[in-house]
């Protein structure tokens, strides 16, 4: 199976990566391992259809795409865990102390650093393909109206995108996500989520409540202790109130 990096497609500007890597799908034009990077997405995609929004050759924003072996549709959360694990290690390597704040978006703190989509076409109850699209803040320093930061602004040192893209390359590729079992992702996904334990507010449907995230269930939604109730959401069912320290 090719490597992660064998094959990259660079771009200057593109609407999105992930938007590109679908069309190199359609046609068969796509093998496992394609990466395609861009200097600039005019239509970046973010969840729940919000736009992700970064200033030109200043970030990491590209796309990952993936032919996994025998995974179910209702696995793919495990395809979630992979990626966030092995972005947050490189982020670790680079002096980076980061999490996940569920399902998908990597906090340091309280600001994002970086934000996950994952889409997958499917055949019968398999995953066909899967693109994994990354928008990492890297070298931005401006983020007006954004709770957000980078990894310039947390280390005081510029990167060079090409090496932190090489870098999650190599992850992916030494730990690949058939090499570990599931539930080990599982648990090392559930001991980097933002907030676990900590009693927190959210909202759901428009109503606030307060609980304490306790893990995600083997269906990948996100478990929270309301009282004495063990509640689970799937993603989209609710947002955080986000503290100003944490």
């Amino acid at each position: 199976m090719p490597l992660f990096g064998s094959i990259v497609h660079r771009l200057d500007v593109v609407d999105s990566t992930n938007n590109y890597a679908n069309h190199l799908v359609e046609q068969n034009l796509a093998v496992h391992g394609t990466i395609i990077v861009a200097n600039y997405q005019t239509q970046g995609k973010g969840q729940r259809g919000k736009a992700w929004i970064a200033d030109k050759g200043m970030n990491l924003t590209c796309s990952f795409l993936c032919f996994p072996d025998n995974l179910s549709v209702n696995r793919v959360h495990l395809l979630n865990y992979w990626i966030s694990l092995n972005v947050l290690s490189m982020l670790m390597k680079n002096g980076i102390e980061a999490r996940v704040k569920w399902p998908n978006d990597l906090w340091v703190g309280t600001k994002k650093i970086a934000g996950i989509l994952t889409e997958i076409t499917a055949q019968g109850t398999s995953v066909k393909s899967a693109i994994i699209g990354v928008g990492l803040n890297v070298n931005q320093t401006q983020f007006p109206e954004l709770n957000a930061t980078s990894m310039l602004q947390e280390t005081g040192s510029p990167f060079i995108l090409a090496e932190i893209l090489q870098e999650i390359c190599f992850l992916l590729n030494e730990h690949p996500l058939e090499s570990i079992h599931e539930d080990l992702w599982k648990s090392n996904y559930e001991n980097r989520l933002f907030g676990r334990f900590r009693r927190m507010k959210f909202i759901e449907e428009g109503r606030s409540f307060e609980g304490e995230i306790q893990g995600v269930s083997d269906q990948g939604f996100l478990q929270i202790l309301v009282g004495e109730e063990l509640r689970s959401y799937v993603q989209g069912s609710l947002s955080f109130e986000i503290p100003t320290e944490f």
